[in-house]
């Protein structure tokens, strides 16, 4: 509907009355304005509450993560190795109620070329016992010669550096580094091993390993 307005001149223009076709849109009500703004808050409300969970399900995850990690190796973590010298030996401890088995060492000798590790195999260990290895390496070839721990050429240099221990458990396979300890594919490595392995071993009983966990 079309209305008539009397101007200050006495002329009486068309108005269109609120709501009608192409009227001038009239503001929001109050409570209009406060419906939106409270819909906007709530909605950042349930993000920061979506995020708030999310944060805790990943704490939750990573925590445990942490414990099945802890619990695979419960066994493996018991194991420790070091070097002594004169004479050059390796010590491997295995503090756990479980046999590690399979047990193979990670080690070299200084070359032109560079380091050069090879996996030397050697005796197991059984559960609450220490092992000593002579780091003389044998060859699996009875025509070879024997590989000693010193070399004429380079005087007070050993032949054999060991870089890490490697074993199986009632878990898994696993490499036992200087610093860390890592988990391996069961069949890691079988493949590389060249040339000899690691003789005159000696096993000695330990006291306060604990019990299974």
């Amino acid at each position: 509907m079309v209305g008539w307005k009397r101007t200050q001149s006495g002329l009486y223009l068309p108005v269109a009355e609120p709501g009608a076709p192409g009227a001038p849109a009239t503001s929001s009500k109050p409570s209009d304005r406060v419906q939106a703004a409270g819909t906007a808050i709530a909605a950042l409300v349930a993000a920061a509450a979506l995020a708030v969970s999310l944060m805790a399900l990943r704490g939750q995850q990573e925590a445990q993560d942490r414990a099945d990690q802890r619990f695979q190796q419960r066994y493996a973590e018991r194991v420790a190795w070091w070097t002594r010298r004169n004479p050059d030996v390796l010590v491997v401890q295995n503090r756990s109620p479980v046999p590690v088995v399979g047990n193979s060492v990670v080690a070299g000798s200084p070359e032109r070329g560079g380091f050069r590790p090879r996996l030397l195999p050697t005796s197991d260990v059984p559960p609450c016992t220490e092992l000593t290895v002579e780091l003389r390496v044998v060859s699996r070839y009875p025509s070879a010669p024997v590989a000693t721990t010193g070399r004429p050429d380079l005087p007070g240099l050993s032949v054999w550096e060991v870089r890490a221990v490697r074993f199986h458990d009632r878990v898994g396979f696993w490499e036992r580094g200087p610093e860390r300890l890592v988990p391996l594919d069961r069949d890691a490595g079988e493949r590389d091993i060249r040339g000899g392995y690691l003789t005159g071993t000696t096993l000695s009983p330990l006291g306060d390993c604990g019990t299974d966990t």
